[in-house]
């Protein structure tokens, strides 16, 4: 579960509040690898610089699948707008066959750190349109059922490339 701190204001736009986040630390947390990964492997951007899926989070791709918001934490989504919450991050592959597909990069600190609490608790949420990725969520998962104490988002429809 998650509890949404955009309501305190809490939105990443640099490298800096990314790091000023303490998203995915200390290790053998695996959010920076998965956000990496997300960014790199299983995003793009269209002609109108929006950001797009290369895989199939209805699929299941990668362990992706869908977030209920049951409890109304992100932006309740319009039935005729077409567009679901889908969740990935969780290495548990008992649970989630295909998060198996996951790279070495971002699953190895989980097979390293067997029992370890803090090894399996970093998700990202995407709200997703057709193929569009209109807002991405980073989420810290709690496993007692208590809300967890993160979530942040990263504005991706506003998302600018610099060649610095």
């Amino acid at each position: 579960m998650v509890r949404s701190v955009k309501a305190q204001g809490r939105t990443l736009r640099t490298l800096k509040d990314l790091r000023d986040s303490g998203f995915g630390r200390p290790l053998p947390r695996h959010g920076l690898t998965l956000l990496f990964w997300f960014v790199q492997e299983c995003t793009d951007f269209n002609y109108n610089d929006n950001m797009t899926v290369k895989c199939h989070p209805e699929r299941g791709d990668f362990g992706f699948h869908h977030f209920g918001n049951f409890e109304n934490i992100l932006p309740v989504l319009l039935g005729n707008a077409r567009e679901k919450y889908f969740e990935v991050g969780n290495l548990n592959t008992d649970t989630f066959p295909q998060a198996k597909d996951l790279p070495d990069y971002v699953t190895q600190y989980y097979v390293l750190f067997q029992g370890y609490s803090q090894r399996n608790k970093d998700r990202i949420i995407i709200r997703l349109k057709h193929r569009h990725v209109t807002a991405t969520y980073i989420t810290e998962h709690k496993e007692d059922g208590i809300q967890g104490s993160l979530t942040l988002n990263i504005p991706t429809l506003s998302v600018q490339s610099s060649s610095s």
